[in-house]
């Protein structure tokens, strides 16, 4: 008898946790619904898509739009878990007057990858020069927006010594150049103590994630990567990018990540950048930030209020200004 009201109440219990379950999603899907910037979840980015084969064997998937009088040359480079897309709201504000290349970073969205000693930052950053090298018209400025791991492939190309001969400006959205753990969680309550300790394992994790998003990863998306401002859009978009990167890829750039150590880089990159970070980045704390204007032979430091690690999604149009600002500077050095 007692175990037959057990499972009575096990029932009752699994329904209504159901019904909660189905009643938070359904209002998360009113709330996307009602975002005024829903479109970039769908919106296919400017420019024909194309490929670029590199030395080691990885092709990387590129998108280049060239309107007819460009005044400069925008390259894109995103950050971790990422891809083309999340660059969507710049590439619009800029491609009718802008020559724009985009690619996927190696294992990422259409570009393939050659194993996991393939993720080194020194071969993210060939990559981005190889791509420069390849689609940038050689007629103009060039600048280059790199977010997180995409500032990052940035500042090591700078051992390469191709990309600092050929751009003209940078900007370095939400990045840092080593010891990207501390203080990673910082901010988080409970998710802090939990994870502050275990921050290069999180990064490292090969643990499977569902492909589907549910409430509970949502939340987790938005609390660790967004500010608590942040829109429906970008954290689904957030969200959709982190859960189609493959699970290798993620680990493997995890470990480039946490073993990080850009220190002999940033005297080398003597491109006149714009650092950007948005107030409440938890992911790349303003120290970073910080250091790369300190580090740098010429930065200067840009802080977007009222957004997170994902400064791009959430306030687009002040990052697309900082880059038509540093995009005007080159044009009239030129």
């Amino acid at each position: 008898m007692a175990s037959g009201r057990r499972l009575v109440g096990l029932a009752v219990g699994a329904v209504t946790t159901g019904v909660a379950w189905e009643a938070v999603r359904r209002r998360d899907l009113a709330a996307l619904d009602a975002d005024p910037h829903r479109g970039v979840l769908t919106a296919i980015p400017p420019g024909r898509p194309t490929c670029l084969p590199t030395a080691d064997g990885t092709t990387l998937h590129v998108r280049v739009h060239t309107p007819a009088q460009p005044r400069a040359c925008v390259v894109f480079a995103h950050g971790w878990a990422m891809g083309i897309r999340f660059w969507g709201h710049q590439m619009q504000a800029l491609a009718a007057d802008h020559q724009i290349v985009a690619y996927d970073q190696r294992g990422h969205g259409g570009s393939g990858h050659v194993g996991d000693d393939g993720f080194t930052i020194d071969a993210l950053g060939r990559d981005l020069a190889d791509v420069v090298e390849a689609f940038a018209r050689p007629d103009l400025p060039v600048i280059v927006v790199g977010h997180s791991l995409g500032g990052m492939s940035i500042l090591a190309s700078a051992r390469d010594g191709r990309l600092v001969d050929r751009a003209s400006g940078a900007v370095l959205v939400d990045t840092g150049a080593g010891e990207l753990t501390s203080g990673m969680f910082k901010g988080l309550g409970v998710l802090e103590g939990v994870l502050g300790g275990l921050g290069a394992r999180v990064l490292r994790a090969r643990l499977p994630i569902p492909h589907r998003t549910t409430p509970i990863s949502s939340r987790v998306v938005k609390a660790i990567s967004l500010s608590p401002t942040a829109s429906p859009s970008s954290v689904a978009l957030t969200e959709q990018l982190f859960l189609d990167a493959p699970v290798d890829v993620r680990a493997s750039l995890g470990i480039t990540l946490t073993d990080l150590d850009l220190s002999d880089a940033l005297p080398l990159w003597k491109v006149p950048s714009t650092v950007v970070v948005g107030r409440q980045d938890r992911m790349t704390p303003h120290h970073h930030s910080e250091r790369l204007v300190r580090e740098l032979p010429d930065a200067e430091l840009v802080v977007i209020e009222r957004a997170g690690h994902q400064s791009p999604l959430e306030r687009p149009d002040e990052v697309t200004a900082a880059i038509r600002h540093r995009i005007d500077r080159a044009v009239a050095t030129a």
